[in-house]
């Protein structure tokens, strides 16, 4: 019963978690926007919007991988990772919305990449329900 009682604590605070990390990520982007909008275009010309967009992506993956070589506790590193591929899922496919194959090719390589990179640290269930949350997140934002 306690093994159940952990797994189902596991879960909780991953859903929970990711949920959380996912909104703040997006948040941090609008914030983003909002100060790159102001400063850096000043004539409304938004040419910083995409470099900015997937790069704020990409900083969430080497964020995620970087917390993957912490001592934070294991559900704490799924959360942010669900948080992650989620904002770089977001961003690629927007970028590439007149491509979608673009960027569908993109996010299946990423979340492939990450599946193999769990699958060979041998990390538990809740990481590939990370996984799994992200991807839902993603598609629902799509």
């Amino acid at each position: 019963m306690n093994r159940f009682r952990d797994n189902l604590s596991k879960g909780i605070m991953v859903t929970v978690g990711s949920l959380i990390t996912a909104a703040l990520a997006f948040a941090g982007y609008f914030f983003l926007f909002r100060v790159l909008e102001r400063f850096m275009d000043p004539e409304n010309t938004y040419n910083f919007v995409s470099w900015a967009r997937v790069g704020y992506g990409v900083f969430w993956l080497v964020l995620a991988f970087l917390v993957y070589q912490t001592r934070l506790r294991e559900w704490g590193k799924a959360v942010i990772l669900a948080g992650a591929l989620t904002t770089f899922m977001a961003a690629v496919n927007v970028q590439y919305y007149q491509r979608p194959l673009i960027g569908g090719v993109l996010s299946v390589l990423v979340v492939g990449s990450i599946l193999y990179f769990l699958i060979r640290k041998k990390k538990e269930w809740f990481h590939y329900y990370a996984v799994a949350i992200a991807v839902a997140l993603a598609w629902f934002y799509m």
